[in-house]
């Protein structure tokens, strides 16, 4: 059962996980515990049925999803964001969810990543920082925001001014590195014709070079100065050298708390896939982290 992989959990919820399984296999419906979402029995039943190599939280949102009635894509997309694991606010997401749900048709699901963003930094995100007396911050926190009567266009035209205003500021700011190393990989060309090909992974430690990263490969990735600077997350940039040319190929969001790659997007928040993908999974294991992507 994949519930036994609580047992190898080291996060801070690891404990609370050893106890659902404890509680489940003394004869607890897992629902009736105290998971961090209202379970229903459909609910429990696909999430009992999930394969054994999957994390318990993304277990749990995989079942939520399917249970409402997502597509395929709308759950891949979620799986693919920070709420694959963050189980904060979960009735609040509920109704996220349904929006999702209920627009699938108009909606790409492309758009549903940078969504999620964005709703999270409107809702949750806010930053103020003392430098030199004088204090740089973000948006305010929109606790209050809510789905009622929002369309996918009004989403979109809201996702836009949002994203457009992460370039605009001036103030900028750096934080600590995380304990991860930077890693390059140098190939040769193809033939004689072909400048041979050095790839590298860097971490991004300042405001500054998120918002170029960001305006680089047209995503939110600017949006997540606040998760660097608490030490929440890090954010690498896997780049391709060829000759004096520079090509931005992925951002790559680490959880340093799970030693884990939680997200991971191309230009226009594609997910990675081929050449890139497999360069990332070969750092992830360099670095002894678990890919959650």
């Amino acid at each position: 059962m994949f519930l036994a992989s609580a047992w190898y959990a080291t996060d801070a919820g690891g404990d609370r996980k050893r106890g659902w399984f404890v509680a489940y296999s003394r004869g607890a419906r897992f629902r009736s515990l105290d998971v961090p979402m209202a379970m229903t029995r459909k609910m429990e039943h696909i999430f009992l049925a999930s394969a054994g190599h999957m994390p318990i939280e993304q277990a749990i949102r995989r079942a939520e999803l399917l249970a409402l009635g997502a597509s395929a894509d709308v759950v891949k997309a979620v799986l693919s964001s920070r709420l694959a694991a963050d189980m904060r606010d979960g009735e609040f997401w509920r109704t996220v969810w349904m929006f999702l749900i209920a627009n699938a048709g108009d909606l790409d699901p492309m758009q549903i990543g940078p969504m999620i963003d964005y709703i999270q930094a409107v809702r949750q995100d806010q930053m103020t920082i003392e430098a030199q007396d004088r204090a740089m911050g973000f948006h305010q926190r929109l606790a209050a925001f809510s789905m009622k009567g929002r369309t996918v266009q009004s989403m979109v035209r809201s996702m836009g001014d949002w994203h457009r205003s992460l370039g605009g500021g001036s103030s900028g700011f750096s934080w600590v590195r995380s304990p991860f190393e930077p890693w390059t990989f140098a190939e040769p060309g193809r033939d004689d014709s072909e400048r041979p090909r050095r790839w590298h992974m860097m971490e991004l430690t300042n405001s500054a070079q998120l918002r170029r990263e960001g305006a680089a490969l047209h995503h939110c990735v600017a949006s997540y100065a606040d998760r660097c600077y608490r030490g929440v997350s890090s954010i690498w940039s896997l780049r391709l050298w060829q000759g004096e040319k520079v090509h931005h190929v992925l951002t790559v969001e680490v959880d340093a708390r799970r030693r884990a790659v939680i997200q991971a997007r191309g230009l226009a928040n594609r997910v990675p896939s081929g050449r890139s993908l497999r360069l990332l999974q070969d750092w992830a294991v360099r670095e002894r982290l678990r890919m959650a992507i």
